[in-house]
């Protein structure tokens, strides 16, 4: 009898075993089947905007061809290349053969520079699988942008440049934001300035985060960013006062610009949602009381280098850095604005100084001034944003992001309507 409950509690216990084997190994084939649904890749992606030219080269993790995400940024730069600008000096809306050159120049430089840094920082045998890029704001209105684009895809093998219109410029813009944690389409509105365009883009119930569309998203577009505004007050200041000047610095000088100013861009806001489906009692709902994200070169990469102006422990974030948009500090109105007084009363060489001392690119000193007005008139006009959370990612990550870098159909595709 004895033997017999021995021989029983034996079976129990190798019944259990194999029963706590069959589990741990059917758990193990899963874990195993999951990793081979995943892949890396190196992808390299070019942002060329209307004021400059951006590069990214990451490794990308994909998971069942639908999960994305970015593993290692082996490179990321952005150079001054003013386009807009190009084609304000323009009477016929037609880049000069020296902007092209300059933008050619650019991208070659761009792309050595981030190959060398893949091979050191992933060794030898690695390259960059795929490339892509995208144009905005300048080449919607350039003239022989077809050309254009033709020669400066020629500078690297393998690349595509899609022109985007302004809702896929918005898109580009707020989908990598859509990806963090803490995204919430109900509270969140993306804020999108380069050196042409401004997107603005909150977001019904309808939007659907995983997708790479704009359906459910609604943007305010206007035609106002850097380069473009600049030139606006430029113009305003030669009819007031004759004054043909290559630069408005300092800014004190000319302080009635700012009522022109404001005027300026709250009627851009108006006329941009007003040609859209909604109707204007639905602003406050869709723009009001929102926290503001904000993206693009001037709001997320300048701002927060002028900000230890005011916290000397201000620091840019840059997206691949971080998981929620609750991790990163906001900026808010009242120290731009504080900002905005010291700025305005130096002069270009001041503002190069300046711009040198803050580790800033030079490149841009020169619109420092203006570009806080922008961002100002923006805060102060019916929109009322009383502070920016300054993200630093580009149409460089949505590139890196997207499910259709292999869809040919996709890339070729030109949808602007000129």
């Amino acid at each position: 009898m004895k033997f017999k409950n021995q021989l029983l509690l034996l079976m129990t216990v190798l019944l259990l075993c194999f029963t706590a084997y069959l589990f741990y190994s059917n758990n193990n084939i899963n874990h195993n089947n999951n990793s081979y649904l995943c892949k890396t890749e190196n992808r390299g992606a070019f942002d060329i905007g209307s004021g400059a030219t951006k590069i990214q080269i990451a490794k990308v993790k994909i998971c069942n061809d639908e999960q994305i995400k970015i593993e290692q940024v082996y490179f990321k730069k952005n150079v001054a290349v003013k386009y807009s600008q190009d084609l304000a000096e323009s009477d016929q809306n037609i880049f000069s053969d020296k902007i092209i050159q300059a933008g050619v120049d650019a991208l070659l430089e761009l792309r050595n520079q981030g190959l060398e840094q893949l091979k050191y920082k992933c060794g030898d045998h690695c390259q960059v699988d795929v490339w892509r890029g995208i144009t905005t704001e300048a080449f919607r209105r350039a003239q022989n942008w077809k050309e254009a684009q033709k020669n400066l895809a020629s500078t690297t093998e393998g690349l595509l440049l899609k022109r985007l219109n302004q809702s896929e410029e918005a898109l580009y813009g707020f989908y990598p934001i859509t990806k963090l944690k803490d995204f919430n389409k109900y509270q969140h509105v993306i804020w999108d300035m380069g050196g042409g365009s401004t997107q603005i883009t909150a977001f019904q119930p309808t939007f659907v985060e995983a997708n790479f569309s704009n359906k459910g998203a609604k943007s305010i577009e206007t035609d106002l960013g850097s380069s473009s505004f600049s030139h606006f007050l430029k113009k305003i200041l030669f009819v007031t006062e004759k004054k043909d000047l290559s630069t408005l610095n300092p800014i004190n000088d000319y302080n009635f610009l700012e009522k022109y100013a404001f005027k300026y861009v709250q009627n851009k806001i108006d006329l941009s949602f007003q040609s859209k489906q909604e109707k204007t009692e639905n602003f406050s709902e869709l723009y009001s009381n929102k926290d503001y994200i904000a993206v693009g070169g001037l709001l997320s990469i300048s701002l927060p280098e002028v900000m230890p102006l005011i916290d000397p422990n201000f620091k840019k974030h840059e997206y691949a850095n971080i998981q929620k948009i609750s991790e990163v500090p906001s900026i808010k109105k009242e120290d731009l604005k504080l900002i905005y007084q010291k700025l305005k009363k130096m002069s270009d060489s001041e503002l190069e100084e300046f711009s040198d001392k803050m580790g800033m690119n030079k490149n841009y000193s020169k619109v420092l001034s203006t570009n806080l007005l922008l961002v100002l008139n923006y805060m102060d006009s019916s929109l009322n944003i009383n502070k920016i959370t300054p993200i630093s990612t580009d149409g460089t990550d949505s590139i890196l992001l997207s499910k259709e870098i292999y869809n040919k159909n996709y890339w070729e595709q030109d949808t602007v309507l000129n």
